[in-house]
């Protein structure tokens, strides 16, 4: 995220500003998606017993995907 947030901020006139950013931005949507990911095997099959919990970390994990 520090990346991401590097790269938005970036002066306007920084050589490859635009590529950078960019990549910073594939780099943050892959790192979510994997997150996400964790997120929803762990409602799915984890420990909690709490339906309450697990349908909410499913409801926000899903918000990704939309």
């Amino acid at each position: 995220l520090k990346q991401f947030v590097d790269a938005v901020y970036a002066p306007f006139n920084m050589p490859n500003r635009e590529r950078n950013f960019e990549d910073k931005a594939v780099n943050l949507d892959e790192h979510t998606a994997k997150c996400t990911s964790t997120a929803l095997m762990v409602a799915k099959c984890g420990p909690c017993k709490n339906k309450k919990t697990v349908e909410a970390i499913i409801d926000t994990a899903n918000h990704k995907f939309d």
